[in-house]
């Protein structure tokens, strides 16, 4: 697979919050245009797929689509668009391997545990389960 066919699928959220970028490809995709629109409004559509493939479709079987898909790649905002996505994805990482991948030892107390809870809003990352274990004076969290 070619640098952008991966780059579609990795960034089409970008691509679609992109009003000049969102408007190019409802105008030489047309065949795409429902699922365009229904993307764009419900980020979670069985649509986002179809957009993927049919712009990899069209990126390997027209020169038209290929030159329009690399350019679109080439946009400056674009480019700032994939550099904000990415390092704002490698701070996600860093803060989730900081929050699961140690115990996290706190005190008994309320306000131990809503200093701590504030802690874990901060970071911004959705915790589906804890393991609490109570060890002495304090409580071991981890994160599962």
């Amino acid at each position: 697979m070619n640098e952008n066919t991966i780059k579609i699928r990795q960034y089409l959220r970008i691509l679609l919050d992109l009003e000049p970028v969102y408007k190019t490809l409802q105008e030489n995709f047309p065949n795409l245009l429902d699922d365009l629109i229904s993307a764009r409004t419900n980020p979670s559509c069985t649509c986002n797929q179809r957009i993927v493939e049919g712009l990899i479709k069209g990126y390997q079987e027209s020169d038209a689509s290929k030159v329009l898909i690399d350019d679109i790649f080439s946009r400056p905002d674009v480019v700032e668009g994939i550099r904000n996505h990415d390092e704002a994805m490698e701070e996600w990482y860093r803060k989730e391997k900081e929050l699961f991948g140690k115990v996290h030892v706190i005190g008994k107390s309320s306000e131990d545990w809503n200093n701590f809870r504030d802690f874990v809003r901060s970071q911004g990352l959705h915790i589906q389960a804890v393991s609490v274990l109570e060890k002495g004076d304090n409580l071991e969290v981890r994160f599962i």
